[in-house]
């Protein structure tokens, strides 16, 4: 369950994202918020990065974001993230991936 957005607080952070548990933004960007998370149910700290719902509503834009999902998830480098899952949840898209810290 994601906790209700406070527009007023530029630093605030949902609780959590499905099973994700939010611990810190990473990044922000013109197409989303990328989150530090713990995957709780593997005790895995992850990446998740979020586009907000009226990005989702346009096709070009999940279509794009779907074709980076693809393209990352075909590379193997140590530099690059791994991708673990994409999901739609409460009108998001969420792309998770490996995250180089613990």
């Amino acid at each position: 369950m994601q906790t209700q957005k406070n527009n007023n607080d530029p630093n605030w952070l949902p609780e959590s994202i499905g099973p994700y548990k939010i611990l810190q933004i990473i990044g922000m960007g013109g197409m989303g918020v990328i989150y530090k998370a713990l995957q709780e149910p593997l005790d895995r700290i992850v990446a998740l990065k979020v586009l907000p719902p009226q990005f989702c509503s346009n096709e070009e834009v999940a279509r794009r974001f779907d074709i980076e999902a693809k393209a990352i998830s075909l590379l193997q480098h140590q530099n690059i993230v791994n991708i673990y899952e994409t999901a739609a949840r409460t009108g998001s898209a969420i792309l998770q991936c490996s995250s180089s810290t613990r």
